[in-house]
């Protein structure tokens, strides 16, 4: 008999396939949860619920040894120990952090979703440069030290918010964190909500701010 002909899902469902959705799993034997929310609300009603949770994105800091902390999720070791006792919300599918680089219309500034990775921003940064003669100058310093960044698989996956979250809490000395900081750059955050609350309205500061300290604990959007 003659093969069926391949027929394509309808569009609407095609779509939905398509959409990330909201994910959690919980495995009582080692106490770890798991969590990935897909809008900025579900994410701070999960920190909420949640408020010892850790954030993670492509989490590549897991295959590093000498970023491990006996108080983290990963426990101490200098090997890859199993999680345990740990409540983790990835924050890679939050559609709020996922904005695709564009510059503002208003003062010619590049906005990018904090989940984005590290090579997205290069890119867009290039496009920037290559656009913008007022911006050339600025974009090409941050695109070269961003290059400098680790390695190309690690650029690839890892968020440039995670890199500077990590170097505000002293996980490491950051690349990302200098240039953005020399740049003039400045981070949109969501309070991380306390007492059962929303955490508040999303506020502006600058890079140099957020090293500092200056709002600890909030998610960088």
């Amino acid at each position: 008999a003659p093969a069926a002909a391949a027929t394509a899902p309808p569009a609407a469902l095609a779509a939905r396939a398509a959409r990330p959705r909201h994910l959690r799993y919980d495995d009582g034997a080692s106490s770890l949860t798991y969590e990935r929310p897909t809008t900025l609300a579900e994410l701070q009603a999960a920190l909420s619920s949640s408020p010892a949770a850790t954030l993670v994105c492509a989490n590549t800091g897991m295959g590093v040894a000498k970023y491990y902390s006996a108080d983290g999720p990963t426990g101490a070791g200098s090997g890859q120990p199993p999680q345990s006792d740990a409540t983790l919300i990835d924050v890679s599918a939050v559609a709020e952090l996922n904005v695709t680089p564009h510059q503002d219309a208003h003062d010619g500034a590049l906005i990018a979703g904090a989940a984005l990775p590290i090579a997205a921003l290069i890119t867009a940064l290039d496009a920037a440069a290559a656009a913008d003669a007022a911006a050339r100058a600025v974009a090409a310093a941050v695109s070269y030290h961003l290059r400098r960044v680790a390695s190309t698989q690690v650029r690839s996956v890892g968020s440039w918010a995670g890199n500077l979250a990590l170097a505000a809490v002293g996980k490491w000395p950051s690349d990302v964190l200098t240039a953005f900081a020399t740049a003039g750059a400045t981070l949109t955050v969501a309070p991380r909500p306390t007492g059962g609350g929303g955490g508040g309205g999303l506020t502006t500061i600058s890079v140099a701010e957020y090293a500092a300290g200056g709002a600890a604990g909030a998610t960088i959007v």
